[in-house]
């Protein structure tokens, strides 16, 4: 008997003395093997690391008006072991968050208990949703970007996505600026996952002193931007492009004006427009903004920079070309030139008051391929203007030596060239200032508080063309609205000057213009005897009484808002006889 018990205390001995190395051995592996692993296990259970955002910066119109502000908005987040009947809710919360029920009823029967619905609701969403009293369901507050003026200067607005981030326009342009900094906070929770430290400044940041990451200390809000966009210009633009964007059915509709002295826009538009509060409702090609980013082939309007060539280099306006009765063959090649109408012989000036195209070949050739390029460079085609917006487009210029034996013809009458609509204004711009091209712009100052950090309002360009080329250039464009293809832009309380355009497209896919398809502009400046606003009216497609000219579907809309613009800005008329009724009846 006392031998059975002997063995089983030897037994028992050997069980504990094994258990107990055991767990020696365990420690002493916890203590000097996995200690790093589990120190590391304890820091990511006990503190977490908050990102606050700082506050998005608000974009101004030159007026002072916002144009884009953050607003504080709600999400929606859903506890799902507190949601009783999942079927109910999400048949419920489908119509008001415009989500698919099945898309809700999948996230609300996920394992996570915590789910995020919605983000960024309206105020009315809240509301109704708040009325279906269902349990579980929760409202978060965050930042969410607001638009006032809806759809005014939406595509040069652009928009920021769920994170704030700029995406299209302004926005993304100026995001560094507008974005602030943000600040990441370490804070502590215990095994219920409460916070532990509820005082930020207090934070032991010794503890994080081996880990690869640093908190920053303090947040900066964004900074606030001010356009050079008069908000009742901008209006009037959209407002007339808009009416005969539908009254001729165009594709696309653009216009810009700005100041010839500063280069500051002043109004840039394009339609058809987009609400940047629910920009996923409209057409993505709806956010870009064609006046910047797109490029087109100008047409006639493109023979100011053939005649500045040519003045340049010492030519005559009285020189005289024969536009052979309205059709020439280009020599070594089987292309015709034709004009709109039969001319016989015209002075230079005459050429371009009646945007002959035979003629301003004539005039190109006289300069040869090389003068005509440097000139067309110095205009700053080929190159970026240098506007801060995001995508700008370069355009598309090639050197002389790629030219062909019907490039010189088509260069010169704004055909094998792109522009964008920017680039083709700037140079308008600078013969209205003297030859003195200024660098466009649209931001006019960044800000915090009351303390500006850049302003931009002067000009800040070089010379392109003598004085006297531009001057005479002036006294011509004035003759075309007076006497040539655009007296539909003529006045009788200001005398202005101006170019049409009436520019075939080519055929998607092939190598040959259409005989139906045109961009139609028309460009030019206002007052004549002192210019102080240079405007650009665009339509990409559309018909009037069956026709498509760009001096009857373009210039009478350049017509009425230069008009408007001119009145609002309380420029006094040439003509001080004309009375405040018959000043009326111009509209």
């Amino acid at each position: 008997m006392q031998s059975i018990i002997k063995r089983r205390l030897i037994i028992c001995t050997f069980l504990v003395t094994i258990g107990f190395i055991s767990v020696g051995i365990k420690l002493i592996k916890i203590q000097f093997f996995d200690r790093e692993i589990l120190e590391s296990l304890g820091k990511r259970q006990l503190d977490k690391t908050i990102t606050i955002r700082a506050r998005r910066g608000n974009i101004h119109d030159n007026s002072g008006e916002i144009l884009a502000i953050n607003l504080k908005s709600p999400s929606l987040y859903a506890d799902t072991s507190k949601i009783k009947d999942k079927l109910f809710t999400s048949k419920n919360l489908s119509p008001i968050l415009q989500v698919p029920e099945s898309i809700l009823q999948k996230k609300i029967s996920r394992l996570n208990k915590y789910v995020l619905l919605g983000r960024k609701l309206d105020p009315e969403q809240k509301e109704k949703i708040k009325k279906l009293n269902i349990s579980g369901l929760n409202f978060e507050i965050e930042s969410k970007r607001f638009y006032p003026r809806r759809e005014l200067a939406s595509s040069l607005l652009g928009f920021v996505g769920v994170d704030n981030i700029g995406l299209y326009g302004v926005e993304q342009s100026m995001n560094r600026y507008l974005e602030g900094s943000t600040r990441r906070i370490l804070i502590q929770r215990d095994a219920k996952r409460r916070r532990i430290n509820s005082n930020p400044s207090r934070i032991n940041l010794d503890f994080l002193s081996d880990r690869k990451e640093k908190l920053s200390e303090k947040t900066r809000d964004g900074f606030n931007v001010t356009l050079t966009i008069d908000p009742n210009i901008q209006y009037f633009i959209e407002e007339e492009l808009i009416r005969q964007f539908r009254k001729v059915k165009s594709k696309k509709a653009i216009g810009i004006m700005i100041e010839v002295k500063t280069g500051a826009v002043i109004g840039l538009a394009s339609i058809p427009r987009f609400n940047p509060n629910v920009y996923s409702r409209s057409k993505p090609e709806n956010w870009r903004e064609p006046a910047i980013q797109d490029i087109y082939e100008p047409g006639s309007t493109f023979k100011i920079i053939t005649a500045a060539a040519y003045l340049e280099n010492g030519g005559k306006k009285e020189e005289i070309f024969d536009t052979e009765n309205g059709k020439y063959k280009i020599q070594g090649t089987s292309k015709t030139l034709r004009d709109h109408k039969k001319f016989g012989k015209l002075s230079m000036q005459e050429v371009i008051i009646n945007s002959s195209n035979i003629g301003t070949y004539k005039i190109a050739k006289k300069i040869g391929p090389k003068r005509l390029f440097d000139m067309v460079k110095r205009f700053g085609f080929g190159n970026r203007t240098g506007v801060n917006f995001p995508s700008e487009a370069f355009g598309i210029l090639r050197s002389p030596s790629k030219w062909s034996k019907l490039s010189l013809a088509s260069i010169s009458i704004g055909q094998e060239i792109g522009v964008s609509p920017l680039q083709m204004l700037m140079p308008v711009a600078a013969l209205a200032n003297k030859g003195i091209m200024c660098s466009p712009k649209i931001i006019r100052s960044i800000k915090k508080f009351n303390k500006k950090f850049q302003e931009n309002i002067t000009c800040d360009g070089k010379r392109v063309v003598s004085e006297g080329t531009a001057n005479e250039l002036i006294r011509i464009m004035g003759k075309v609205v007076s006497e040539g293809t655009g007296k539909n832009a003529g006045l009788k309380s200001y005398k202005t000057g101006g170019k049409t355009g009436t520019a075939q497209k080519m055929v998607a896919g092939q190598k040959y213009y259409s005989d139906v398809d045109f961009v139609m502009s028309f460009l030019g400046f206002a007052p004549l005897r002192n210019p102080k606003l240079a405007l650009i009216i665009i339509f990409d497609g559309g018909k009037l009484k069956n026709e498509s000219w760009g001096s009857t579907i373009a210039a009478p809309v350049w017509r009425r808002i230069i008009l408007r613009t001119l009145r609002y800005l309380r420029v006094p008329p040439d003509n001080a006889k004309v009375m405040e009724a018959k000043f009326r009846k111009e509209l």
